[in-house]
C-alpha cells in the first residue's frame, strides 16, 4: 500500500524528480528500462510472458509519456492525508505484504497495522516481492480465503459457504 513514508524505489523517486528527461528516452530504451523495472519488483525471476503482459500498458508513445506522468503526478504530499486518516477505517481489514518487496519495505506492514483500528492481522508472504499475486497466486487466494472465512465468521454472518 502506497499511504506510508517513505514509499518508492529510489527509481521511483529519481523517475519522479526527472520525468521529462526519461519520457525523452528513446523507445528501445525505455522498453527496456521498464520491463526491467518490473521484473526488478519480483522476488524471484518473473517469465517473459509476465514481464511483457506486465510492461505492455507502458510501451508505445502512449504509454512512455503515461508511465512516466503517473510516476511524476505521484507524491508523498498526496498520501500523507490518507494516513493520517487511517484510524477513521471502518471496514473488515486484513494486511498482506511480500517479505522480500524491493519498492516497499515489509517494515511498512507493521507500521500501517499500528495505525489501524483493531490491529488487523498481518500475513507475511516469505520468498515474495512487490508482485505477490503474480509470484504467488496460490498463497495469495488461501490468504485472502482463510482471511474472508473468518471476517463471515467473526461478524455474524453464518458460516455457509
Amino acid at each position: 500500500m502506497v499511504t506510508l513514508d517513505p514509499w518508492g524505489s529510489p527509481f521511483f523517486r529519481l523517475v519522479a524528480d526527472h520525468a521529462d528527461v526519461f519520457a525523452e528516452l528513446p523507445a528501445t530504451l525505455h522498453t527496456a528500462l521498464v520491463k526491467e523495472y518490473i521484473a526488478g519488483a519480483a522476488h524471484h525471476q518473473l517469465t517473459t510472458d509476465w514481464v511483457d503482459t506486465l510492461s505492455r500498458p507502458w510501451l508505445g508513445a502512449s504509454g512512455q509519456s503515461a508511465f512516466y506522468r503517473q510516476i511524476a503526478a505521484l507524491r508523498p504530499e498526496h498520501t500523507r492525508p490518507v494516513a493520517e486518516r487511517l484510524q477513521q477505517v471502518s471496514c473488515a481489514v486484513t494486511i498482506g505484504w511480500g517479505e522480500q518487496d524491493p519498492w516497499v519495505s515489509v517494515d511498512q506492514a507493521a507500521q500501517l497495522q499500528d495505525r489501524l483500528p483493531g490491529r488487523p492481522r498481518v500475513t507475511v508472504l516469505g520468498e515474495v516481492g512487490h508482485l505477490a499475486p503474480v509470484e504467488t497466486p496460490s498463497r495469495v487466494s488461501r490468504a485472502l480465503s482463510d482471511w474472508l472465512a473468518q471476517s463471515v465468521t467473526c461478524h455474524g454472518e453464518g458460516t455457509d459457504r
